[in-house]
């Protein structure tokens, strides 16, 4: 009895220890779970995307309606649907609201850090390594703000790092066939996440096979596994999906690809070359401080480049610069550049970066890194305490419930923005006043429409309404107010 005591005393401490890693992986946990889990409930949702995807998983729960996503009230084949049917089974076990509809992003956003370090591990098989992997992560300012919106990104980046990962492991595993099916299953929910991002994985781990010259394994039955895998769960929804809406469908959900993908005008050679640039750029603006860190993590994995057949450590660095290349090209070609695209190479620039950090930590240091993990800890901490919070839907917010009393749920509500597409004030209106939304650009349309049904209500920016006849008229009631727009109806005769 007492050698099985001394034995739990002597493992608790280590893992209490922060000179071992298993210490450092406790500290690591629960400052990312503060980081990402303390504040959920401050700040609303953005209308852009955060408040259509909450209220496309609040309409999946209202529906019953899984297979087809809708947006105020139609079909939206923008994206595939399981980040909306994860947020819709938070919703029906935790209730509907702003912090719930964020919570599943910070979880996929938690687990993506320890699948870092994870990943970092079974790569390099240092548990130092994996520990500074996870410490960038968490404190990757762009990342975190991500794991605190509704959208895509995260979950994506989680899946994503997740078939690497089972990669990793089928390599380094005897080839169990299993791990490769299940890198294809996961492969297979990033692209039902997102498409066609989430087919990377795949094209990366056949590039390294390729690269190799592992051509028959490339024949094997362990390559129809993956792509068994990878294709089963998301061509299962476009069959369907197919089958409810024909080319309506394909038109739909493509011409979003294309939108982002395609260039709408011919532009000169000099502005195509710094549209190349952009991503380069967006990472000098946002990637601090570890955007040094890892360049020099970088330029020591092409120095480590292999062609040979075998699965060391140099054949597994291969695998870490096909995976940017893989990622950063197409999204450099592309037309749309936003930094959180090319997310699903954030756990790659944390584990080059740490490459470089773990040079300059000998064990001397390791064992005086009390000081930094206090830093650290109160820096997370203080951001945690008091945070800076962004309201963004403030207006509609304060509308809501003017609405919800004074419209029944079938009503949908007209609104006037500058006579222009603010998509951003039609969602926000969605989700928080739970009301289909009719987005006209002509104010007089807006009055014939209050005029033909006198229940009607319009929401109006004040700027557009102040500037217009139909003030002055008394022939509009104002029913509410706020600093930016006004709740109005016709008046009674």
């Amino acid at each position: 009895m007492s050698i099985v005591l001394k034995s739990y005393l002597i493992s608790l401490q280590r893992l209490t220890n922060i000179a071992t890693p298993g210490g450092n992986l406790w500290l690591v946990i629960l400052l990312s779970g503060m980081l990402l889990f303390a504040n959920l409930h401050r700040g609303d949702l953005g209308g852009y995307d955060d408040a259509v995807y909450a209220a496309q998983a609040r309409q999946v729960l209202k529906t019953g309606e899984w297979g087809t996503l809708r947006l105020n009230g139609s079909p939206d084949f923008d994206k595939p649907p399981l980040f909306v049917w994860i947020v819709a089974a938070f919703f029906k076990i935790f209730g509907t609201s702003d912090s719930v509809a964020k919570l599943p992003v910070a979880v996929f956003g938690f687990l993506t850090i320890l699948l870092t370090g994870e990943l970092a591990r079974q790569w390099s098989k240092n548990g130092w390594l994996a520990i500074l992997s996870m410490i960038v992560m968490m404190t990757t300012q762009y990342f975190v703000k991500y794991s605190t919106h509704v959208m895509h990104a995260v979950p994506l980046t989680f899946f994503f790092t997740l078939s690497i990962y089972l990669y990793l492991r089928y390599l380094a595993g005897g080839c169990n066939r299993r791990l490769l099916l299940l890198a294809g299953v996961s492969c297979g929910l990033a692209a039902l996440t997102v498409s066609p991002v989430g087919f990377f994985p795949v094209v990366i781990i056949i590039s390294d096979m390729l690269l190799k010259r592992q051509f028959e394994r490339l024949r094997s039955r362990d390559t129809l596994f993956l792509l068994s895998g990878t294709l089963a769960i998301p061509l299962l929804w476009y069959l369907w999906e197919l089958h409810l809406f024909g080319m309506d469908f394909l038109r739909g959900h493509f011409a979003n690809i294309a939108a982002h993908a395609l260039a709408v005008e011919e532009r000169s050679f000099a502005a195509k070359t710094w549209g190349y640039l952009q991503y380069p750029l967006l990472l000098l603006r946002h990637y601090w401080p570890w955007l040094p860190f890892m360049l020099v993590g970088l330029v020591d994995a092409l120095r480590r480049l292999s062609f040979s057949r075998e699965n060391g450590f140099e054949g597994r660095s291969n695998l870490l610069c096909i995976w940017l290349v893989i990622v950063i090209i197409p999204f450099s070609l592309a037309e749309s550049k936003v930094l959180r695209y090319i997310m699903p190479v954030f756990p790659l620039f944390s584990i080059l970066a740490a490459t470089s950090l773990e040079k300059f930590v000998t064990i001397h240091q390791r064992r005086r890194t009390t000081i930094a993990w206090i830093v650290l800890g109160a820096i997370i901490i203080g951001a945690t305490l008091f945070p800076t919070i962004r309201w963004r839907a403030e207006d509609t917010r304060q509308l809501a419930p003017v609405i919800a009393r004074l419209t029944p749920p079938e009503r949908r509500i007209i609104l006037y923005t500058a006579g222009e597409w603010q998509w951003e004030h039609r969602n926000t209106l969605i989700w928080y006043a739970e009301r289909f939304v009719d987005h006209d650009l002509s104010l007089e349309s807006v009055f014939s429409k209050l005029q033909a049904e006198r229940e009607a209500l319009a929401v109006i920016d004040r700027v557009s309404l102040e500037r217009s006849w139909l003030l002055s008229s008394g022939r509009l009631e104002i029913v509410t107010q706020t600093s930016r727009f006004v709740i109005a109806r016709a008046t009674v005769p």
